[in-house]
């Protein structure tokens, strides 16, 4: 993908245009919920449905959106950090219609001073012409927080957890560790590998009457994912994981999640949710600096 050489202020008000694309970032506590998965379903499925969609790949392990997605990618965004390579030649077009952007290392190094930072990515991006709708992050958990283009434009974070009892528990204290370092964005929870809808509700209102009490936090449900066979069978071969889930439970359940996703702010696609005044106000009387997570 070449850079575009246009006019940078056009490609600036088309960012700014409706506050620029949707940020979803998907993060987990634990390893192996389904945080990938997902977010590699999402962003074959927005694209069937004509969202041009650029995923950022936070995951440095094996089974990342670069080999779900098939991207081949030969550069990450460290690489443009530094200067030895344009974003174009870091941004990969997977076969599935969505761009990558293998970002892992990269993503540690925006928070720096004098990097670009979360808005610069995205008007970097702009400027290449993606004309992006959504850009999902798949948000590597760290013990301080999560590794996140953290000043993007509306950006809102998934926090997906299965029913084992360390995916709750460390999914809860990654929440705890970002709302304590400052205001975290609106943030939803999915419960991933539920046995039926009732599992997933009563998880939900376990996880959310927690952080209702101790955090101060609004926790809404956004959706949850079937245990699938078929994503099993697949995890150690994961450049095929994609055909293996066809139209599967486990698709058809994503495919909910992206309705959430699209539907208008009210209905579903609310992004008001967040720590609740009464914790801001604690921050505020306490002198914590509300920082990004």
């Amino acid at each position: 993908m070449a850079e575009c050489h246009g006019d940078q202020a056009a490609g600036l008000r088309r960012l700014l245009a409706s506050q620029g694309p949707r940020v979803v970032a998907v993060a987990a506590g634990a390893d192996g919920v389904g945080r990938s998965t997902t977010v590699a379903c999402l962003a074959l499925i927005l694209s069937r449905l004509g969202r041009r969609v650029v995923v950022v790949d936070g995951n440095a392990n094996a089974g990342n959106l670069n080999d779900l997605l098939q991207a081949n990618a030969r550069f990450e965004l460290v690489h443009a950090l530094a200067g030895e390579r344009t974003l174009g030649q870091v941004l990969v077009r997977s076969p599935y219609g969505c761009a990558v952007l293998p970002a892992a290392r990269g993503l540690a190094q925006l928070s720096k001073p004098g990097s670009w930072g979360g808005v610069g990515l995205l008007k970097r991006l702009v400027d290449l012409d993606v004309g992006a709708d959504f850009v999902l992050v798949d948000a590597a958990a760290r013990a301080s927080g999560l590794l996140l283009p953290v000043d993007a434009l509306g950006q809102e974070l998934l926090l997906a957890v299965s029913p084992e009892a360390r995916s709750i528990t460390q999914g809860y204290g990654l929440i705890k560790r970002l709302v304590w370092r400052g205001a975290p964005p609106p943030c939803r929870l999915l419960v991933c590998q539920a046995a039926d809808g009732a599992q997933a509700e009563a998880i939900h209102g376990n996880v959310a009457d927690v952080a209702r009490r101790h955090l101060g936090m609004a926790l809404p449900l956004a959706g949850w994912t079937p245990t699938d066979s078929a994503v099993s069978r697949a995890a150690a071969h994961p450049r095929s994981t994609m055909a293996a889930l066809r139209d599967g439970p486990f698709l058809r359940a994503v495919e909910r999640l992206a309705e959430t996703l699209l539907a208008p702010v009210g209905e579903g696609g609310s992004r008001s949710h967040g720590a609740m005044p009464a914790m801001a106000d604690r921050r505020a009387r306490r002198g914590v600096t509300t920082a990004a997570c």
